[in-house]
């Protein structure tokens, strides 16, 4: 059965929310589109901006659909500080530096670290695989 969006839309939706938890997918199709360079990165926050995060994502997804803005946020806590921190890998699929998208996420302060920059997807790749931990 061909799920799209054009076609059995309903089990589309379904399976891009599900998690990876319903049904089985025997092959994917997918549009992909050249970028040499792009906007993107990490930043980096203490505990101390959650509120400020939740209202970010508030704008975002409130405001004017942006389908090029992406960000996968991560609530982490760090052992050897034994503090909690907040973790924003962003995207912005066009070669624009601090897009209105992002705003949000790019104004927040303080920020402990930031690598926010124009550069490839290998690059990008590269810097998300240095922060993960060995042997996993």
């Amino acid at each position: 059965m061909n799920a799209n969006a054009d076609e059995n839309t309903d089990l589309f939706r379904a399976i891009r929310g599900g998690q990876c938890n319903f049904g089985v997918v025997t092959r994917f199709d997918i549009l992909t589109h050249e970028r040499k360079t792009y906007w993107g990165g990490g930043i980096l926050y203490p505990e101390s901006t959650e509120d400020a995060q939740f209202q970010a994502w508030i704008d975002l997804k409130s405001g004017e659909y942006d389908p090029y803005a992406a960000v996968v946020q991560s609530f982490l806590y760090f052992g050897a500080q034994k503090s909690f921190m907040v973790s924003n890998n962003m995207f912005y699929l066009r070669n624009v530096e601090h897009p209105a998208g992002l705003k949000g996420f790019e104004d927040i302060q303080p920020q402990i670290q930031g690598t926010m920059r124009l550069d490839t997807t290998k690059n990008f790749a590269l810097e998300l695989q240095a922060w993960q931990p060995l042997n996993q």
